[in-house]
């Protein structure tokens, strides 16, 4: 009787790694929690961004391992070491403020679309309602660092096939946001299992700059 049960667990394991394949080897999730006991809220990421933005004098948009340290009160150690190269995973030695900020919302307990909308205004910059190819392939890089980059590059393309645009047409919103809606599982960090949401936090607060 060993031959089934090893057999699920088999197939649970093939079907955890396409759905979940972003999530192999992603370290983020536990390091969300040294940064936020209470986890991830739209006003902690704004404080994040805009104690970062005080702190980057030279408006360089990167940041160290000791500016990292400053803008969440903590002392440098190997612990927060561990969380920055979670977040580091290029191991650039340096995190990209917006990529950085786009991967801490995804963590965030906000619905889908805040957390789609919030990631497009990042890059949004002329807040026109659309972000180019190379803006859009920053955002997914964001969102998902652990992936392949090979993966990324696929849902880009899809993205594009998916509204039949041309291969430098700029992307809306709305665009992005339906494909969001389709592959979010295979996009974003998975998310706990929750008996029921509290009523405040089904709709969820927008990311307000």
């Amino acid at each position: 009787g060993d031959a089934t049960p090893s057999a699920i667990r088999l197939e649970s394991r093939k079907k955890k790694f396409t759905i979940k394949e972003q999530s192999e080897g992603d370290p983020r999730a536990p390091c969300v929690k040294v940064l936020a006991k209470h986890g991830i809220t739209p006003e902690f990421i704004r404080d994040v961004y805009q104690t970062f933005v005080e702190i980057d004098t030279k408006e360089t948009g990167f940041m160290s391992f000791e500016a990292f340290c400053k803008v969440f009160s903590q002392k440098p150690s190997e612990k927060m070491r561990e969380v920055f190269d979670a977040f580091d995973a290029e191991r650039e030695g340096e995190l990209d403020l917006r990529q950085f900020v786009i991967g801490l919302s995804t963590f965030a307990k906000t619905n889908l679309e805040t957390k789609v909308r919030f990631a497009f205004m990042m890059y949004d910059e002329e807040q026109d309602g659309s972000v180019s190819r190379e803006e859009l392939s920053e955002m997914l890089r964001g969102m998902a660092p652990y992936m392949r980059s090979a993966h990324r590059d696929a849902h880009l393309e899809r993205i594009y096939a998916l509204h039949n645009l041309h291969p430098n047409s700029r992307v809306s919103f709305d665009e992005l946001m339906d494909y969001m809606m389709e592959n979010q599982d295979l996009i974003l960090p998975p998310k706990k299992k929750k008996k029921k949401p509290p009523p405040d936090e089904a709709e969820g607060d927008a990311f307000g700059f």
